[in-house]
């Protein structure tokens, strides 16, 4: 009897140890931890001003962060450019 109670405190033991580990598994990689940063979310009538008036906070020139120049391989073709130089975005 005593070495039956000794084996089921063992498996008794492991499966706490396991469903834990999967618990933290799942809470760290699957988005369960923010990890402290914050992510605050506002109507886009409220980022813009909905007053209609005057705030333009997102008005500006938009330059390139980084550029990337690129090489083409001359053993192959390009088929088909959807952009040009001075193509303008549009909203």
């Amino acid at each position: 009897m005593l070495k039956s109670k000794k084996i089921l405190i063992a498996v008794l033991v492991a499966v706490v140890a396991i469903v834990a580990t999967i618990f933290t598994f799942f809470q760290k990689n699957l988005g369960g931890d923010s990890g402290g940063a914050v992510a605050y979310v506002d109507t886009i009538s409220n980022i813009m001003g909905s007053t209609g008036g005057g705030n333009d906070r997102y008005s500006g020139v938009v330059e390139a962060q980084q550029s990337v120049k690129v090489n083409k391989n001359q053993e192959k073709k390009i088929e088909q450019v959807f952009v040009s130089v001075g193509d303008q975005v549009i909203p």
